[in-house]
């Protein structure tokens, strides 16, 4: 892939972060996952104080860690 390419996304997007310094948007994205298991496991760590699944194919929000 070149640098002009964009990356192609698989279907649930997961975002996380810290409730204190959160940088908005695509600056909190961590990466896409083929299942909601996948995500939502990579979400679900001691790093990050909250996170969202995204399904990139509905555009909906299916899961939010409580912050």
């Amino acid at each position: 892939m070149s640098e002009t390419e964009a990356p192609s996304l698989k279907r649930f997007l997961l975002f996380a972060g810290d409730t204190y310094y959160p940088c908005g948007g695509w600056h909190d994205f961590i990466g896409s996952y083929d299942s909601y298991e996948e995500a939502a496991a990579n979400g679900d760590i001691d790093r990050n104080d909250w996170w969202h699944v995204i399904d990139h194919k509905t555009g909906l929000r299916i899961s939010k860690a409580p912050s």
